[in-house]
């Protein structure tokens, strides 16, 4: 679980599938005590979470999962105690089911880029290079790791998710973590329903050997076009070239 500074726990707790909440902790993000005695909801409104993430501010990063009332895969960025996170069978959801009462996510994720995401991890190394300090995202449904470049838009998170080039493991990735004594990460993974990836369990070591990889690692959207910050300087040649981009879009 994650905790605190003060050694509190967090976790997400998935809501009942496609039927009404039971009790009100049916998709919530919650806090227990470092001591074990109390609980209590941060955030509600999930469908399937998997994974919470602390953020540096004080505030969370919660995945879920597509199906009944959420479109698409959702990473969202969750600020303590405010909003509806979109799932209407939640415990007293609200009588509006509209988008303008739900908070939106960081980044819609379509399922053929990831059909199921799991934990982020903010990059604490620097054995990383140009990465630290960057966002990730792990795939239990595809076995993948992605950086999630970001930016605040008023109160508004948003973002993307890019997968980092290397090859997908054996296994759905659940949890990871960067040791401090070799500043590498480590991630362990397993796959039972919904995931595409063979092995039913693995542990893997993930480290940067200092390749020149082109990994966009920070945008920003404004009225002209939407800036890519990268981890390397590209070939002009080809960034010049229109055949070098393509734009989709998804509703």
């Amino acid at each position: 679980l994650q905790t605190d500074q003060e050694g509190n726990f967090y976790y997400a707790k998935s809501a009942r599938h496609a039927r009404r909440a039971l009790v009100p902790q049916h998709g919530t993000l919650l806090k227990v005590s470092r001591d074990g005695q109390k609980s209590e909801i941060i955030a509600n409104g999930f469908r399937a979470a998997n994974g919470v993430c602390i953020n540096p501010d004080g505030s969370f990063i919660v995945t879920d999962q597509e199906g009944h009332w959420n479109p698409m895969n959702r990473i969202n960025w969750v600020k303590p105690n405010v909003g509806f996170y979109g799932n209407m069978f939640a415990y007293n959801a609200p009588a509006d089911s509209s988008d303008t009462n739900m908070e939106q996510p960081l980044t819609w994720v379509e399922k053929d880029i990831d059909r199921s995401p799991s934990e982020l991890l903010w990059v604490d190394s620097k054995k990383w290079g140009p990465l630290n300090g960057s966002l990730l995202s792990f795939s239990y449904g595809y076995g993948k790791i992605f950086i999630v470049p970001h930016e605040k838009i008023g109160t508004q998170m948003q973002g993307g998710v890019f997968e980092l080039p290397i090859p997908r493991f054996s296994t759905g990735i659940m949890r990871g973590r960067f040791n401090p004594s070799d500043g590498q990460l480590y991630a362990v993974g397993l796959s039972a329903w919904g995931s595409t990836q063979p092995d039913l369990g693995g542990f893997y070591r993930i480290r940067y050997m200092g390749e020149q990889s082109v990994i966009p690692i920070g945008l920003n959207a404004n009225h002209q076009g939407i800036r890519i910050k990268f981890s390397h300087e590209l070939d002009m040649k080809d960034a010049r070239k229109e055949s070098s981009f393509q734009v989709r879009t998804w509703d």
